[in-house]
């Protein structure tokens, strides 16, 4: 019986040389996958619930909020490389 062990990235805040540091820890912890969330705003919220937090900023719905901090998925190529030279 195989065993894959899958890590979980935490949330990479747009950085990607964040999102490279979870691809060299995965890979140095022996982990064979690394998982990140992806979304779309208007799959995830409505487009006129409130925001939730208690942060300061203009967003004043979920969706504003979300919209405004997605990173495109194509910009997740490096990682995806990455990932790949590591192994996972």
């Amino acid at each position: 019986m195989m065993i894959e062990i899958w890590a979980e990235a935490g949330p990479c805040e747009n950085d990607i040389g964040k999102a490279l540091e979870y691809v060299h820890a995965v890979s140095a912890a022996g982990a064979q996958a690394l998982k990140v969330q992806w979304y779309r705003p208007e799959t995830l919220v409505t487009l006129d619930a409130e925001r939730y937090d208690k942060a300061s900023g203009s967003a004043k719905t979920q969706y504003e909020l979300f919209k405004n901090s997605i990173y495109p998925y194509q910009r997740w190529e490096p990682v995806i490389d990455e990932c790949r030279q590591q192994g996972i």
